[in-house]
C-alpha cells in the first residue's frame, strides 16, 4: 500500500507541475487575422462596420479591446479614410470550475490506547522539536493502533473563474465628421408615442438635456438633413457623417412640428489624432510582446 501511496501522489505532483508549466508556456493572442478562432476579423455592415477580436484565456481584456480598435483603425487607412469608432462592445465568455485543495490535522484518537501514554511523553521530552513528525509517521501507519493522534483530511472548494475575450468594435469610414456643437442627453422614443405627431412608423430622439441654444430640453428630434432619425446610432452615422457642417433638423416642440437649424463643428482634426494615438499605444505594446508588426505601424 505505501509502494502504491508514493507512485500515486508522485505521478500526480509530475502531472499538476506539467499543467502549470504549459498553461505558463502558452503565450497570448497575437494581433494576427483570425485563424481556428483567434485574432481579429473585420465584418462590413450598413449602417456600421464590425471589428471583432477574440482571445485566448492568457490575453488580457483591455489589449482585446485595443486590437478591435486597431483592426478598424487599419481597415479604413487602406481606403484612405478615417475612422470613427462608436463603442466597443464586451462580448467576452467566462467559464467557471470549482477547485477542490484538502489540507491534513492531527486530531486527538478517540481509540487509541491511553497506557502508550508513558512511551509518548518520554518521546516528547526527548525528542521535542520532532513532534509532528512522531504524529505523522505513527498516524499513518496505524490510525487505530497506539499512537494518540490521527491524521483528518479537510477538504475546500473555491469558484475558479476562466475568461475567453472577445470584444467588437463598432465603427464607419469618413472622409470627414461632424459633431453637434451643443451637448446632448438624448433618450430613444417609441414608433407607437410619435405615431401620432410623425404619422408614421418610426420613432424618435428625446433630449433630455441640453446646454444649447438650438435643441432645447424636451424637444423631439424625428430627422435631420432629410434623413429619418430614430437611434443615437443613425444620428452620429446617418446624419452627422459627411454632411459639409450645414444641418437642418424637424422637430417636434410644443406639440407642434418645427424646422430649425443646428450648429455643428469639424472634428475630423481631433478624430485623427484619437487614430494616431490608438495606433501608436497598441503598436508600442507589440514591439514589446516581440510580435511581428503589422504594416499600420509602420506607416
Amino acid at each position: 500500500f505505501k509502494f502504491f501511496k508514493c507512485c500515486y501522489y508522485g505521478v500526480m505532483n509530475k502531472l499538476i507541475l506539467m499543467l502549470l508549466l504549459l498553461a505558463c508556456a502558452t503565450p497570448e493572442t497575437p494581433y494576427k487575422k483570425m485563424n481556428n478562432g483567434l485574432g481579429f476579423l473585420v465584418k462590413e455592415g450598413n449602417p456600421w462596420n464590425e471589428s471583432v477580436f477574440k482571445g485566448n484565456s492568457r490575453t488580457r481584456s483591455d489589449v482585446a479591446s485595443a486590437y478591435a480598435g486597431l483592426a478598424a483603425i487599419e481597415f479604413c487607412k487602406s481606403k484612405n479614410k478615417v475612422t470613427f469608432i462608436s463603442e466597443t462592445v464586451d462580448r467576452s465568455q467566462r467559464e467557471t470550475f470549482n477547485q477542490v485543495s484538502s489540507s491534513i490535522d492531527f486530531v486527538h484518537n478517540p481509540f487509541g490506547w491511553h497506557g502508550n501514554d508513558f512511551f509518548y511523553d518520554d518521546f516528547y521530552f526527548r525528542n521535542r522539536f520532532r513532534r509532528n513528525r512522531f504524529r505523522h509517521r505513527f498516524g499513518y501507519r496505524n490510525p487505530y493502533g497506539f499512537n494518540l493522534f490521527v491524521p483528518m483530511r479537510t477538504y475546500y472548494s473555491r469558484p475558479v473563474y476562466i475568461q475567453f475575450p472577445e470584444f467588437v468594435s463598432k465603427f464607419k469610414c469618413v472622409d470627414s465628421y461632424y459633431q453637434l456643437s451643443s451637448k446632448l442627453t438624448l433618450e430613444k422614443i417609441s414608433k407607437e408615442l410619435v405615431h401620432t405627431f410623425a404619422k408614421d412608423f418610426k420613432g424618435g430622439l428625446l433630449v433630455k438635456k441640453s446646454d444649447g441654444a438650438d435643441l432645447k430640453t424636451w424637444d423631439l428630434i424625428l430627422s435631420v438633413n432629410n434623413k429619418r432619425i430614430e437611434s443615437e446610432e443613425e444620428l452620429y452615422s446617418e446624419a452627422l457623417s459627411d454632411n459639409k457642417g450645414n444641418l437642418s433638423a424637424k422637430i417636434l416642440r410644443n406639440q407642434s412640428i418645427q424646422n430649425i437649424s443646428i450648429n455643428s463643428k469639424d472634428v475630423t482634426a481631433k478624430l485623427k489624432e484619437v487614430n494616431q494615438g490608438i495606433i501608436s499605444t497598441t503598436c508600442d505594446r507589440i514591439k514589446r510582446t516581440k510580435q511581428q508588426l503589422p504594416k499600420i505601424c509602420n506607416s
